[in-house]
């Protein structure tokens, strides 16, 4: 079985899907699926299952974000992009979006120019989706009110070590 898929609509471009919820009573379960991307005018999508290799490291992602956008190679067509990213006191809240497959649930960590690690501690993490832009807010908040999230020249974040799509397996829904 296949816990994920890649979605893509009638043009080739990768839907994102957002993390979905099961709710199950005995004996029955549904799931529910949102994505992002397509409009009314979308004719159909290609849903391709999507394997990860069981025991592969998780791949480290790190990018220069001193100009925006920054992109992080996840593999091949697959990129994480860093539209935005604003220091406030001891907030820090990036604005990224997707190009191609990437499995949501993007953990970030921040370095200096030197590559020291620019951390606040104990915190909370909040994040939202513009369902129109389809672009992510992750606003990360320090419980030390003294923090100051200044100076961060470099992100790194971490996706599934090998991922592999299997096109041979797609299933095509026509919407006409």
């Amino acid at each position: 079985m296949f816990p994920c898929f890649a979605l893509f609509d009638d043009k080739g471009n990768s839907l994102h899907v957002l993390n979905t919820d099961g709710v199950g009573v005995v004996g029955k379960a549904t799931n529910g699926y949102e994505f992002l991307g397509a409009n009314k005018d979308t004719k159909s999508l290609t849903l391709v299952p999507v394997k990860v290799r069981k025991g592969v490291p998780m791949k480290i992602l790190k990018g220069d974000v001193t100009t925006l956008p920054a992109t992080l190679k996840a593999s091949e067509g697959s990129t994480i992009v860093i539209d935005n990213l604003e220091c406030i006191e001891n907030k820090v809240k990036i604005t990224y979006h997707y190009e191609g497959y990437v499995e949501d649930g993007c953990d970030f960590m921040f370095y200096d120019k030197d590559g020291n690690e620019v951390h606040g501690g104990k915190g909370a993490i909040t994040k939202s989706v513009d369902r129109n832009t389809g672009r992510y807010t992750q606003t990360i908040t320090s419980y030390n009110k003294d923090m100051r999230f200044s100076g961060i020249a470099k992100i790194e974040t971490c996706v599934d070590g090998e991922v592999e799509l299997l096109y041979d397996q797609q299933i095509k829904i026509d919407l006409e």
